[in-house]
């Protein structure tokens, strides 16, 4: 059996969860995230939220070939750097280094909504859908779509930031400029 190991890095919640190879849920876990921390502490507490649902699972993290991380934001794939993660307070941060060594999987890390449009597609509401439209609201907003089975992330990799679209001209700039 094959399992798959999540973390969603919310501005108010860490959230984990294992699933097995047909997307059901084995068990989760959820822990504030304290989002007014240093980048140190929240990276630690994603290892040990991760850490727990695996024991939690029953499982080792062996039983895992990566680490899904959803993050409030995006890596830019020239840079390596997490772009902006507004929740945080962290613009560029090269969140690689903060996670090495963590847990021995690959991190594999993807805006937070796409990730929920993803998971929406593969094993909820949209499941038997090719293209989706996802709107997220949590502590900020956020959007994900899904093409033909694919996250569509655009030229820029903020495709579906549905957070970002102007609704008053001239209006309150988001906290990201």
């Amino acid at each position: 059996m094959k399992y798959y190991l999540g973390l969603d890095v919310g501005g108010t919640n860490l959230a984990a969860g294992v699933v097995d190879e047909k997307y059901r849920l084995i068990c989760k876990l959820m822990v504030p995230t304290n989002a007014g921390r240093s980048i140190e502490e929240i990276t630690a507490d994603m290892e040990r939220v991760s850490r727990a649902v695996i024991q939690m699972a029953g499982l080792s993290a062996e039983d895992f070939e990566t680490w899904g991380i959803g993050m409030p934001s995006y890596v830019n794939p020239k840079t390596n750097l997490l772009v902006h993660a507004n929740c945080f307070g962290w613009k560029n941060v090269p969140i690689w280094q903060y996670l090495e060594g963590k847990l021995p999987l690959r991190a594999l890390i993807e805006n937070d909504a796409n990730c929920a449009a993803l998971g929406e597609s593969l094993a909820g509401a949209a499941r038997k859908e090719e293209n989706i439209v996802m709107l997220t609201l949590g502590t900020g907003v956020g959007g994900g779509i899904i093409i033909d089975n694919k996250i569509y992330c655009g030229a820029d990799m903020m495709g579906a930031e549905l957070g970002h679209v102007k609704l008053v001209y001239n209006g309150v700039l988001c906290t990201c400029g």
